[in-house]
């Protein structure tokens, strides 16, 4: 991690098995003024990513130093420069409940609808998902979404198809993240890890 390019902390990884890892980091800042965040990643074989980055502003009236005494008076001209944002969001999911096994109990499938915007153009927005139950949580599998128009991303989910056919369980959450890759490789732009749909058994 570093902060306005001074490396500050190497953060263990929670999961060095599965692909994607999730974490919440206190980066300790707390003077008001304007941050630049950048994080990049190390794999198992000492291989290194690039820097993902975001800018952060912490309000407040920060430390004012006295001006020098000068004999001329300096006029400058401030350019603002653009601010360049991106955003995922969820859009609507098809359903909260689905089902596995037998088709008699209800809908077997849950579509989820995503919004996506990248200031770096966008190469694929990729929904990985997996399975929650009282006893155990699977990995995280991922596929991409659908481009759709209108800045729109959509795919459709099969728990009946995703788990080969199998029943592995009688309930379990549906936990879902949607993740943005820019055309520069960036993968910042993300939701939390969600867990609104619910996996149910059919005929328990």
């Amino acid at each position: 991690l570093r902060v306005n390019g001074a490396q500050t902390t190497s953060i263990s990884s929670p999961d060095t098995q599965s692909s994607l890892a999730t974490l919440d980091w206190d980066c300790g800042l707390s003077e008001p003024g304007e941050y630049l965040l950048q994080l990049r990643v190390q794999d198992n074989d000492g291989n290194g990513s690039g820097f993902a980055e975001t800018s952060l502003i912490i309000a407040g009236e920060a430390p004012v130093s006295e001006p020098p005494v000068l004999d001329v008076t300096v006029t400058p001209t401030l350019t603002p420069t653009p601010a360049l944002l991106g955003s995922v969001t969820i859009e609507s999911l098809s359903t909260n409940l689905v089902y596995l096994g037998r088709s008699d109990c209800g809908t077997l499938d849950v579509t989820i609808t995503a919004r996506a915007s990248a200031p770096n153009g966008i190469t694929v927005v990729m929904l990985y998902y997996r399975f929650q139950t009282t006893e155990a949580t699977s990995e995280f599998q991922g596929v991409a979404m659908n481009p759709i128009g209108g800045g729109l991303y959509q795919v459709t989910l099969n728990p009946n198809s995703l788990l080969g056919g199998s029943v592995p369980f009688d309930q379990a959450t549906l936990q879902y993240q949607i993740i943005v890759q820019q055309d520069n490789g960036d993968t910042s732009l993300r939701t939390p890890v969600l867990s609104d749909i619910a996996v149910e058994a059919c005929g328990g």
